[in-house]
């Protein structure tokens, strides 16, 4: 889900330069090869961006999005290599829209030192080198997202519901249909309402616990947001007291001093090594689930 956020946006900036002001999922979703079901499923995760029966704003969409990948912030780069494809990158990619500051370009063909394209300056490697001026009191802030695994077990949950309410529409509605001779109608719908709760109870407790999709944090510089379900919270640092490896999933299980598991997440993820550094920074302990 993480991985497709960029795609959305590169959708959204086109239909922005295009003047459109409104669009639905189904049609966001044909513009970039996907279900209008997948479209709101990936939104829901980050809170209500549109309105059923309306749509979504494309610039609204476009900024949401952009502040969750922190394209919104500003970054600055440079292009190394000024050939024919750095040359076509610098002319034709949209830095500026897409939250990006391009600084320079460097070369080691002398030809090419001390020309420009598009108002970029080329220097040599080997040169005097580039001073990036920041604004004072600014220093560059840790950002990236995480992708979280559930700390309960939902699948399971649902699984066992709904076997539990199988067996009862299956068996229990011809035993109690063969045994009841008064108050039959009765006796059937409560069996029936018995199946149904089954079925939907761990639904409900996935929705209410925020487990129905996957969880997913955001660090921006000192501060980390949880996100589950339509809403997020932030991660309180000062309360937590260490990272524990459960050897029988190969996952981390992040607990607060109260001993409660928190989030739990997987050291092969993208950004993993980041957030496990980060967390030995804030002297947030790593172990293994026999003890440290």
């Amino acid at each position: 889900m993480i991985r497709r956020l960029p795609r959305y946006y590169r959708q959204l900036s086109e239909l922005q330069e295009a003047g459109v002001v409104r669009i639905s999922s189904s049609a966001l979703g044909k513009s970039i090869g996907l279900t209008a079901s997948q479209i709101r499923q990936d939104l829901c995760c980050f809170g209500g961006f549109g309105q059923q029966g309306y749509g979504y704003k494309v610039d609204g969409l476009k900024e949401g999005i952009g502040e969750i990948l922190g394209i919104s912030r500003g970054h600055t780069l440079v292009v190394l290599g000024t050939g024919n494809l750095g040359r076509a990158i610098i002319q034709n990619f949209r830095f500026s829209s897409n939250g990006f500051q391009l600084l320079a370009a460097f070369d080691i063909n002398p030809a090419a030192v001390g020309g420009e394209i598009a108002g970029v300056p080329f220097y040599h490697p080997d040169g005097q080198p580039l001073e990036i001026v920041r604004p004072a009191g600014t220093v560059p802030s840790l950002r990236f997202t995480l992708q979280l695994r559930r700390t309960i077990p939902v699948g399971m949950w649902i699984g066992l519901g709904f076997g539990l309410g199988l067996v009862l529409l299956l068996a229990g509605v011809p035993v109690t249909a063969m045994v009841s001779s008064a108050h039959i109608e009765r006796n059937l719908t409560i069996v029936l309402g018995m199946a149904l709760l089954s079925i939907a109870a761990p639904w409900v407790c996935a929705v209410g616990t925020g487990q129905l999709f996957p969880p997913f944090l955001t660090v921006d510089g000192e501060q980390v947001w949880v996100y589950r379900g339509l809403g997020r919270r932030e991660l309180p640092l000062e309360e937590m007291d260490c990272c524990r490896l459960q050897h029988s999933d190969e996952c981390y299980v992040l607990y607060d001093k109260r001993g409660r598991p928190v989030i739990k997440f997987s050291p092969r993820e993208d950004f993993a090594p980041q957030w496990m550094k980060f967390l030995t920074s804030h002297k947030i302990k790593l172990c293994s689930d026999q003890g440290a």
